[in-house]
């Protein structure tokens, strides 16, 4: 009878730690979910940022041809007049 009475004992001690450790853990989950749902939110505003940063690039890269063929013919006449003191000397 004892060892019955030290078995239910041992059963209800078992069933409350399973309890409280599932508890837990659910806990852990729901905080894991919301820290990737921010990471998502976070990730998505830096790929929308990159975007952003990527097409300005272009369009100063594309701002930087057209206008450099305009100050090409006065960029070669300056590095000719440099290019020709420096040989004087």
């Amino acid at each position: 009878m004892e060892d019955l009475i030290q078995a239910d004992i041992f059963f209800f001690i078992t069933s409350a730690a399973v309890i409280i450790l599932s508890i837990g853990l659910l806990a852990i989950f729901i905080y894991v979910l919301l820290i990737l749902k921010d990471a998502k939110k976070v990730s998505k505003k830096v790929k929308n940022e990159t975007e952003l940063v990527v097409d300005d690039l272009d369009e100063m890269r594309r701002e930087m041809k057209k206008e450099g063929r305009k100050i090409k013919p006065i960029w070669n006449f300056f590095s000719k007049i440099f290019k020709k003191t420096g040989r004087k000397k």
